[in-house]
């Protein structure tokens, strides 16, 4: 679903400043809450989508795309909170993303992920995402959607049941998302 006002802007940069914040310190970036804000409300401007996950009222997962070519996307942020860093979770935000690509037409995806973001580095390789170019900040990651592993297929993951909650209806002003 896409971000709507600013206190979703805000839940969206919290969790980013939580997660992300070691990462890019160490890469020699900086990282704000204000600056994560103003990133955010110009990719929901741009109308990228966001796919988001909620657990108990809050967003405990979100993933950001933007059209890099007619059948490309890139992976402007794929986010998981900590304490949420689950199967369940973990499938709910790849299916959602998988039937986004699939309705726009997505063939293959880039991300980019800093060398000092092991669980990230993992979590690319984990889903079939291969090393395309490399610096010594990071790795850009490249994968066709054909061939990503969804989390049913990851070794101990099991396919998560979305607790009656159905993705939304494809609409492409709004992408996709459990509400």
């Amino acid at each position: 679903m896409s971000p709507s006002g600013d206190t979703l802007l805000v839940e969206l940069a919290e969790l980013d400043l939580l997660t992300l914040t070691q990462h890019t310190e160490a890469a020699g970036d900086t990282i704000s809450l204000e600056q994560r804000m103003v990133q955010l409300a110009a990719s929901q401007q741009a109308g990228h989508p966001f796919v988001l996950v909620r657990r108990e009222g809050r967003v405990v997962a979100y993933a950001n795309y933007s059209p890099h070519e007619s059948v490309c996307w890139f992976v402007l942020m794929l986010n998981i909170h900590p304490a949420w860093r689950t199967p369940a979770v973990l499938g709910e935000l790849v299916r959602y993303s998988h039937a986004l690509f699939a309705e726009r037409g997505v063939e293959r995806l880039v991300s980019h992920v800093y060398r000092t973001n092991a669980a990230s580095v993992r979590f690319h390789r984990r889903l079939g995402f291969t090393v395309a170019r490399e610096n010594t900040r990071g790795f850009e990651f490249q994968a066709r959607v054909d061939d990503l592993i969804l989390p049913e297929r990851l070794g101990g993951l099991q396919q998560a049941p979305l607790r009656g909650v159905e993705p939304a209806a494809p609409n492409p002003a709004i992408g996709y998302g459990a509400v």
